[in-house]
């Protein structure tokens, strides 16, 4: 098995089965001492990872997802696209959704 694995968006578009398959192994691969490296867009998923990049066209901050996924932080990276508390989850901070028609070069 490689060290590093480098993964972009690994459970977009998949069912919900076959993302927790991909989750589980993900785990699986870190208790292996292997370095797992993703893309998301989705602020739940990155809530599992022991560190978060937030990037806007550059760095926004890096951490903790506690420290990273903070609603301070999520609005200076994408503004007006922060929806709205995403409060039914159990996390020491709300999580906010994104409007992810904003994405890329949607018209």
């Amino acid at each position: 098995m490689p060290p590093l694995l480098l993964l972009d968006e690994p459970i977009t578009d998949l069912d919900l089965a076959s993302q927790e398959r991909i989750l589980e192994v993900l785990e699986e691969e870190t208790t292996r001492d292997v370095t797992v490296v993703l893309s998301t867009h989705h602020l739940d998923e990155a809530r599992h990872c022991d560190r978060v990049l937030l990037l806007a066209g550059r760095l926004v901050a890096d951490g903790s997802p506690d420290e990273v996924l903070r609603p301070d932080l999520l609005r200076r990276a994408f503004g007006e696209r922060v929806l709205g508390d995403h409060a039914s989850h159990d996390h020491a901070e709300g999580l906010l959704l994104l409007d992810e028609h904003g994405h890329g070069e949607h018209g």
